[in-house]
């Protein structure tokens, strides 16, 4: 049993599993009731896409420059700072919101604020990882925050969708806040040694450059990234979330169970002699799920599926430590 969670033997992942486990679970509560808010007020299904816009298109224009501000500051001082702020906005719409007075503007100019602050975030969190655990466990904690992330992905909106018909939106808002206090604990608690960052000879626009001629030029990450970033075009997001986290879910049982011979190839072995009964069990609720969606339903199934294996794991050996 130990052999599948190997990654907590490092105090700083536990810290960090345990407090994002909470914290992420806080921000889909949010979002549901953020989405429930927004049409309460409303009434607009159009004004519901923009909400979700204002949230994501930050993320997508700063990421790059969130990238490189992690390459070139403390990534645990970043978290610290950004999860700091990410407190404080679901506090201030809590208010807003339990006081009667939240405006739909209100709403828009959180989330864009919480956007920026994910854009910068995001890249220092996932680099961070690396960090806590060393290559020699990475592969474990990609498996354990996969199935953490997607385990929080399906609690939140569950509690969510209780705490709204009982109480209201605003206390979802207020625990998504308190949650963050997790997180900022777990972070301060941990032993990061000092470690200075190599000084880059280039400036931070050549080097956000460098970054996407190198997905340009390496076919398997932007093949990857290309993969990832349509499986919500091509079917609806509920779907999506059934049939990624059955993926996630099988992958967890592979991946879990590796081994790393010394050319640092992956070998999946399963955990046990039951994993492929389970996978194909969970293969066929899928399957029976999807089909009776749409029709392209179940072929697309089976893409999520296989791609919701290592996708991640290949991402993170595929690049190097500069362009991580």
């Amino acid at each position: 049993m130990s052999h599948f969670f190997r990654a907590f033997r490092h105090r700083n992942y536990q810290l960090f599993f345990s407090g994002q486990l909470i914290s992420l679970t806080g921000t889909w509560m949010q979002t549901v009731a953020e989405s429930w808010l927004v049409y309460r007020l409303t009434g607009s299904s159009v004004l519901l896409g923009v909400a979700a816009f204002c949230s994501q298109s930050p993320v997508f224009v700063l990421a790059p420059i969130g990238g490189t501000v992690a390459d070139r500051t403390n990534r645990h001082r970043i978290m610290v700072t950004t999860q700091s702020i990410s407190m404080v906005l679901p506090l201030i719409l809590s208010a807003l919101t339990l006081s009667g007075r939240v405006q739909v503007w209100h709403v828009f100019a959180l989330a864009i604020c919480l956007g920026i602050v994910n854009a910068f975030d995001i890249p220092a969190r996932q680099s961070f990882i690396v960090e806590m655990v060393g290559r020699e466990d990475l592969l474990n904690a990609i498996a354990l925050n996969s199935s953490m992330v997607n385990g929080a992905r399906v609690l939140g909106p569950a509690v969510a969708g209780i705490l709204v018909a009982a109480v209201g939106e605003g206390w979802c808002f207020l625990l998504n806040g308190i949650s963050y206090v997790a997180v900022i604990a777990g972070l301060l608690m941990m032993e990061v040694p000092k470690s200075g960052r190599e000084r880059r000879p280039h400036s931070p626009f050549r080097d956000t450059a460098d970054g996407f001629r190198f997905v340009a030029r390496t076919a398997p990450v932007r093949a990857l990234l290309v993969l990832l970033g349509n499986f919500e075009q091509i079917i609806s997001y509920a779907i999506f979330i059934v049939v990624f986290f059955l993926g996630l879910t099988v992958s967890g049982l592979f991946i879990l169970r590796t081994r790393q011979q010394a050319d640092e190839s992956v070998v999946l072995t399963p955990g046990y002699p039951a994993t492929p009964v389970i996978f194909l069990l969970l293969v066929a609720t899928m399957l029976i799920l999807v089909a009776v969606r749409t029709p392209r339903g179940a072929l697309m199934g089976v893409v999520v599926v296989l791609a919701g294996l290592p996708v991640y794991e290949i991402l993170q050996r595929r690049l190097h430590q500069s362009t991580r």
